[in-house]
């Protein structure tokens, strides 16, 4: 399910996952099912610095020196418990969109503790990430289907599921 890209980075694509979101703390325990989406993307870029030395043509090493995660979610929709307005308690898809206000007076309205996206079919974990922020929001609806939310969320840190091998 996931491999390496000419550009170095650590991919996981695919359709229909359940979104799980913590509001409270990063352990995932109170994660709740927000909803679901038809599309999905995770991206983890690995910034390395090379050592390049004089006479060498190629570097002496390779190092990674920082770590940029993203999940990138399309068409998600609300699930049944879950309000497509915006809530106070957290339990909507339109709490990926931070208040300006909040932001601009220094609260941190818009921090996600966990995220965790679970295949539709087995259950099984595909990835999560821990301390996220929404970096892009955007909704859209058509006739009169629900109002479908994808959202961008820079990511701490985003790790492979329990049931997915990590080779590296």
């Amino acid at each position: 399910m996931a491999n390496i890209t000419q550009n170095g980075n650590l991919i996981t694509k695919g359709t229909d996952c359940y979104v799980y979101v913590d509001f409270q703390d990063d352990s995932g325990a109170g994660a709740e099912k927000i909803g679901l989406s038809s599309e999905y993307s995770a991206t983890k870029d690995m910034e390395v610095q090379k050592a390049n030395v004089l006479g060498e043509i190629v570097p002496v090493s390779v190092d990674i020196v920082g770590i940029n995660a993203t999940i990138h979610l399309s068409g998600l929709i609300p699930a049944k418990n879950v309000s497509s307005e915006y809530y106070t308690d957290g339990k909507s898809v339109k709490n990926f969109n931070p208040d300006a206000k909040k932001i601009i007076s220094g609260e941190n309205g818009a921090k996600i503790p966990y995220i965790c996206l679970k295949d539709k079919k087995s259950g099984s974990i595909i990835g999560y990430g821990t301390w996220g922020v929404p970096s892009r929001y955007s909704e859209n609806t058509q006739g009169k289907n629900y109002v479908q939310v994808s959202v961008d969320i820079q990511l701490v840190d985003y790790k492979n599921g329990a049931d997915y091998e990590q080779v590296l």
